[in-house]
């Protein structure tokens, strides 16, 4: 399992991420085009699925808190911040990472049904 000693924290800054790749990212934080607006507490693990095979398998990403700056964003309180995972191709592109969903198709249909009967 993960316990507190797993979880680091990493500034979040503002704008868009594609901004960040490489030298990029650099070069904003010196030229102060990118204002930290707060802090994300996570952790991330990789477990290979073969040990011939290291590049692929299974990454974790445990999400443990997000704390938005007063003096950055306004109502930080009524944020909802949705977080997604990429990568980049050799072009510097970004590449979605699909979330994988553990549930049967019966059970997300059945889940949706009671949200679509109980209203939630």
């Amino acid at each position: 399992g993960v316990t507190n000693d797993d979880f680091q924290s990493f500034t979040v800054f503002d704008g868009s991420m594609a901004d960040h790749v490489g030298n990029n990212f650099n070069r904003a934080v010196r030229d102060k085009r990118r204002h930290a607006i707060g802090e994300l507490k996570m952790s991330i693990m990789w477990t290979p699925a073969d040990e011939e095979v290291p590049e692929v398998g299974q990454l974790r990403i445990y999400v443990d808190s997000l704390t938005f700056f007063c003096k950055r964003i306004e109502a930080p309180e009524e944020k909802n911040p949705k977080v997604t995972v990429c990568t980049f191709d050799d072009r510097g592109n970004e590449v979605p990472i699909k979330r994988w969903d553990p549930r049967t198709a019966s059970q997300v249909a059945s889940t949706i049904a009671s949200q679509l009967i109980l209203g939630d």
